[in-house]
């Protein structure tokens, strides 16, 4: 990774490592190089307002990419919910699903 360092020095003689990488992107672009089978780690990535996919955010988590919450995005549209299976009545009375109103918080 090419960083450049940039050390300061105080009135006590302390130094202090201000690390500075050389390009800047903005999510999307970071995304589509992601996609691409690119290396980003040369990249920082400053997030603009555009919200962007679940699964988007997962593939920046892979690398590194911390995505604020407020920035991801669900379209329950294009969730395939065919391999659910319907609860039926024969379900619950031979006691395979229990419904409990009880809610458990961890």
């Amino acid at each position: 990774m090419l960083i450049f360092f940039l050390y300061l020095h105080s009135k006590n003689n302390q130094i202090n490592e201000i690390t500075m990488k050389t390009k800047k992107i903005n999510q999307q672009e970071a995304i589509r190089l992601l996609e691409l089978g690119n290396d980003i780690s040369e990249y920082e990535v400053i997030f603009d307002e555009s919200k962007i996919e679940s699964l988007q955010a997962i593939l920046l988590g892979r690398n590194k990419i911390v995505v604020s919450e407020d920035l991801i995005y669900y379209d329950d549209d294009a969730i395939n919910f065919c391999d659910d299976a319907d609860i039926t009545d024969a379900d619950i009375e031979s006691g395979k699903i229990v419904w409990s109103p009880q809610v458990h918080c961890f």
